[in-house]
């Protein structure tokens, strides 16, 4: 009988031990497994967060970054951004942003400018090709470093900046903005000059637009146009505004 009893309770504990084994394993099947998965959605998201739009002349690019960011790409500009939560982005052209609280600022950069801000609506104009990067602040706040500036520069809403990148200087002036956004986001000019007007076309199409008439340059031009015009009908309407005005393509 203690014989007996013994074969059975040795058969009881190599089952159980059998069984606690079988447990085990099957937990760490299923934590790895859980884990390989997690790891391979980082990867994939990972891998879908770095993205990069590029626009051709005379095109136009509406893009959200994160639920509350939203940038137009002028035309021949190249916007690359993390959609991650880190909201870091890179400029070559010209973008118009408007950028909400989030849970961290957004950092965009240029080869020689970085912006940070909380929140803002701006345009930044930074062509590889011009002497000048340019910023006009319609609303909110935002931090400038440069290579050239020894210290951060804070700039505040209703303010335009004129940047240097090759010899640091910087111009900052006031301005009045009847409207929140550029002319060629909003497809609006209010009280602009002809040369405003034609600079800000010739950035949209491509192509070099002068005025032959100085005497023109006091007189100021307000009216609206489609965003999908060609420039030979946006002309038209500014002639239809002012018969002293004619033009040549």
């Amino acid at each position: 009988m203690e014989n007996n009893y013994t074969s059975v309770r040795r058969f009881m504990i190599i089952c159980i031990s059998v069984l606690v084994v079988s447990i085990l394993i099957l937990a760490g099947s299923i934590l790895f497994g859980m884990y390989f998965v997690g790891q391979q959605k980082e990867v994939s998201r990972q891998m879908v967060t770095e993205m990069s739009i590029k626009t051709a002349l005379g095109k136009r690019e509406k893009i959200s970054p994160d639920e509350n960011t939203t940038v137009w790409l002028n035309s021949a500009s190249t916007l690359n951004y993390n959609a991650g939560q880190k909201r870091q982005m890179s400029l070559l052209g010209e973008a118009y942003f408007d950028i909400g609280e989030g849970q961290a600022p957004v950092v965009l950069q240029t080869p020689n400018v970085t912006l940070s801000t909380p929140y803002a609506r701006f345009c930044m104009e930074a062509y590889p090709a011009e002497e000048y990067v340019k910023i006009v602040l319609y609303d909110g706040i935002f931090i400038l470093k440069t290579k050239k500036l020894p210290d951060e520069v804070v700039v505040e809403s209703g303010m335009e900046v004129y940047l240097s990148p090759t010899t640091g200087k910087m111009r900052m002036a006031s301005v009045h903005h009847g409207i929140m956004g550029p002319s060629w986001v909003v497809n609006k000019f209010e009280f602009a000059s002809l040369h405003t007007i034609l600079y800000s076309l010739s950035d949209y199409y491509g192509m070099t637009l002068v005025t032959e008439r100085d005497d023109l340059d006091g007189a100021s031009y307000t009216f609206t146009f489609e965003g999908d015009k060609t420039l030979d009908e946006v002309m038209k309407i500014i002639c239809a505004i002012s018969s002293e005005i004619d033009y040549r393509i």
